[in-house]
């Protein structure tokens, strides 16, 4: 019998490229190194975009999506679809941590898809839910008297914190953090003593 030769083996999908140390430098654009890395398949917000509420308070979305996208990377490592690195401008799908940042953005409101991007799906969650500029009224500053008792900001406030959120400064984001109690120390060995009063002696080598 003629012998059976086996196929041969799908091509192994190309490794995607790691860009380190990331720094967000618009919303859906990044910078590595000398590179500039643009996100796919979507059309961020610009940086100076100005949106409106259904109440018509208008609010600095352009600067709350690059706020985002920055927690969002905090220079963590960027995986990348392999792309021309010869240009100055890469243009790819990223990862972080396993997830798409364009279909993040997109589902976080800061971004709408492109024809094809396939994040139809999370432009309509991001609508529905009013997430990123499609807010439907701004987030107001909790007031004291919300606050749990005995809760402590791990940040001194400040007359110029940036905005994080609309109406919201960083300082006024932060989460209260509750003053930790000092935990029960276990009751000391007790000594067994002899009828006077004095320690009982160990018996053996002790002894």
């Amino acid at each position: 019998l003629p012998a059976i030769v086996p196929p041969a083996p799908p091509p192994r999908p190309p490794e995607p490229e790691r860009w380190r140390r990331a720094q967000v430098v618009a919303p859906g654009a990044f910078r590595s190194g000398e590179k500039r890395i643009v996100i796919a398949g979507i059309e961020p917000l610009e940086a100076d975009a100005v949106c409106r509420t259904d109440k018509d308070e208008d609010w600095p979305c352009g600067n709350y999506a690059a706020a985002a996208l920055r927690r969002l990377v905090r220079l963590r490592p960027i995986d990348c679809d392999p792309a021309d690195a010869r240009e100055d401008d890469i243009v790819t799908v990223c990862r972080i941590a396993g997830r798409d940042i364009g279909e993040w953005m997109v589902d976080q409101g800061w971004a709408k898809p492109l024809e094809g991007s396939g994040y139809d799906a999370a432009l309509s969650e991001a609508r529905e839910a009013g997430r990123g500029q499609f807010r439907k009224e701004l987030v107001r500053k909790p007031s004291q008297a919300s606050l749990p008792v005995g809760a402590v900001s791990s940040q001194v406030a400040t007359g110029s914190a940036p905005l994080l959120a609309p109406g919201l400064t960083a300082t006024d984001a932060l989460v209260p953090l509750i003053e930790p109690t000092a935990p029960a120390q276990p009751p000391a060995a007790q000594v067994p003593e002899t009828l006077s009063g004095a320690p009982a002696e160990r018996g053996g080598l002790d002894q």
